[in-house]
């Protein structure tokens, strides 16, 4: 049996993958004043992103890597796991989920299932993903199908995020943005 056949990448449209102004995604992330929630890190997190003046706090969370605790709740605060989590992986996990540990990633899938907000945040580009990896025998293929059907069946959306930095940029817009849909759910309560 021949191996697997590389996609050729010269016909990606260059669309595929936009200029990234590194500056502007690191300012954006670093803001002057601290947000408004504590961001919640997973205590089994072994790589957790570092998120330069805000409030943080590390405890162990169900479901995913990160979520965010609203700071002006009457007790201490409000731990919203259940309603937005952040599921990380590096290329290198991403490609042991294919094969070693698929079993236990789609049981993660299936508790992100019930979470309003939930997202898996993968720290590669797409041609990274479709020229394969270094970490297994898993075609691109397998890599590419496996992440569309996870998506269509547990409904959880998953991001390429193309390297670390980005993946904290894209992990903080999204507790933002759960942060401002909760606090004007209230408020229109």
């Amino acid at each position: 049996m021949s191996p697997p056949t590389r996609p050729r990448l010269d016909i990606l449209p260059s669309t595929c993958l936009p200029p990234l102004n590194h500056s502007a995604s690191t300012r954006a992330v670093r803001s002057p004043q601290a947000r408004p929630y504590t961001v919640i890190i997973d205590t089994r997190e072994q790589l957790p992103y570092v998120f330069p003046n805000d409030h943080v706090k590390r405890m162990t969370l169900k479901t995913g890597d990160y979520s965010l605790a609203i700071d002006d709740r009457p007790r201490d605060f409000d731990v919203l796991a259940s309603v937005v989590a952040v599921e990380r992986k590096s290329m290198e996990d991403y490609w042991g989920c294919l094969a070693r540990s698929r079993k236990r990633f789609e049981r993660e899938l299936e508790r992100l299932k019930a979470i309003e907000w939930p997202l898996v945040i993968i720290e590669c580009s797409t041609r990274q993903m479709m020229a394969g990896a270094d970490y297994g025998e898993v075609p691109p293929s397998v890599a590419t199908g496996s992440m569309c059907s996870w998506m269509q069946q547990y409904g959880v959306p998953f991001l390429l995020a193309g390297d670390r930095e980005c993946g904290r940029f894209w992990t903080l817009r999204w507790l933002d943005m759960a942060y401002k849909k909760v606090k004007a759910r209230e408020r229109g309560k």
